[in-house]
């Protein structure tokens, strides 16, 4: 019993040296937490920044969150910037497609105003040139005739006026062509000819529908023969006093009431003889002449 007794005193007293081992050791472990190599000392207070809108230039945090602060306010105001010049350029690019879309509209009007200028003018000309057409003077020839003398050749103009107005300074220009025609009825051939210079007459003025008359003689060597003939004269003469065929180129001007100047061509023939292409027995002193003329005017006219 004593024995067991002992043995148990001395569980007892090794347990609490066990436990007196432990605190000793708890407390030398904390002691090595306050001891940190950043050279803390266990007594230095904590920093805790600093609230908004209090500067504390003692406390780092308070430094480091006012840097953080301004940094992100320059990527806001950066951001607002950047997207100010966005909306900035697209007011410039506007402005510029306005002021294009402008000019353009400015050069089209103004080509639509040149154009319409145009047309007004247009439209005043005609109209100036449909009432001047209305009222000037229209010259044509009625009739034409020829007669034949030993040594003289006439050609007889009856020449109207078919306008409102009246034609005046009317001048001829006209040509003489004799001819004499052979060969068979089939194939009529001109044997010989004579022509004449061209000669300027002046005529009357010719009142509006009205006609007058007026005759252009040639003379035997007075502009006929042609200054260009080089045959002889006396076939030349016989020719002129015995042809078969007479041919006139008469042209005609005249100014109307407008001070305009109009002309126009015409061509007449007869056959004065016997030939192949007729049966007359002799030489006709006097008679008509065909007309004809490329004037569509002098033909409506002369078919009235």
């Amino acid at each position: 019993m004593k024995t067991t007794g002992f043995r148990l005193a001395a569980f007892a007293a090794v347990a609490i040296f066990c436990v007196g081992l432990g605190s000793v050791a708890g407390r030398s472990q904390q002691v090595v937490i306050y001891s940190d190599p950043a050279g803390i000392e266990p007594d230095t207070p904590l920093d805790g920044g600093c609230p908004d809108g209090i500067e504390d230039r003692k406390s780092d945090l308070c430094a480091q969150w006012k840097a953080a602060d301004a940094a992100q306010n320059s990527v806001v105001w950066s951001e607002k910037s950047f997207y100010l010049g966005v909306f900035g350029a697209a007011v410039g690019a506007a402005t510029l497609a306005a002021a294009i879309a402008a000019a353009l509209y400015a050069r089209i009007a103004a080509h639509q105003a040149e154009r319409s200028a145009d047309v007004a003018a247009a439209s005043v000309a005609t109209a100036r040139d449909l009432g001047e057409a209305q009222i000037r003077a229209y010259l044509y020839f009625k009739n034409a005739s020829y007669e034949l003398s030993k040594d003289t050749i006439s050609i007889i103009l009856e020449i109207g006026n078919s306008g409102q107005s009246p034609a005046n300074q009317v001048r001829l220009t006209s040509d003489l062509t004799v001819q004499e025609v052979g060969g068979m009825p089939s194939h009529p051939r001109v044997l010989t000819y004579l022509a004449s210079d061209k000669r300027q007459d002046e005529a009357q003025p010719v009142n509006s529908n009205s006609t007058v008359l007026e005759t252009v003689y040639f003379f035997w060597g007075l502009g006929i023969p042609s200054q260009d003939e080089v045959r002889s004269s006396d076939h030349l003469k016989s020719v002129f006093r015995g042809g078969n065929s007479l041919l006139f180129d008469v042209e005609i001007q005249w100014v109307d009431v407008f001070g305009a100047t109009h002309k126009f061509q015409a061509y007449m023939d007869a056959e004065v003889g016997p030939s192949p292409t007729n049966n007359r027995k002799r030489r006709a002193n006097k008679g008509s002449l065909d007309i004809r003329t490329r004037d569509t005017m002098h033909r409506i006219m002369a078919d009235q």
